[in-house]
């Protein structure tokens, strides 16, 4: 009988998740160590363009350099000529 086992990672471990950890290091240097905030607001402010530019303008190097905008169209685009190519069969 097989038995699932769970894994915990201890929750100061840095080691535990090294994505979480590099993302958590830049949103800190970039966004809230460059930033004074003045009130709640403004920090919702510019987080969020910071969230924007980071989800969207900035290349990733896991998509080979792009930035997430240009992958997704390029995979929008891929899809619909997928689709056409079978209506064509």
């Amino acid at each position: 009988m097989f038995v699932p086992q769970c894994r915990v990672a201890a929750q100061s471990s840095t080691q535990a998740n090294g994505h979480i950890e590099s993302f958590n290091g830049r949103f800190r240097d970039e966004c809230l160590n460059a930033n004074w905030f003045v009130n709640l607001r403004q920090a919702r402010q510019n987080i969020e363009h910071w969230r924007l530019d980071y989800n969207g303008q900035r290349p990733h190097s896991s998509l080979a350099y792009r930035t997430p905008d240009e992958f997704a169209g390029m995979f929008l685009q891929a899809r619909t000529i997928g689709a056409m190519i079978e209506k064509l069969q």
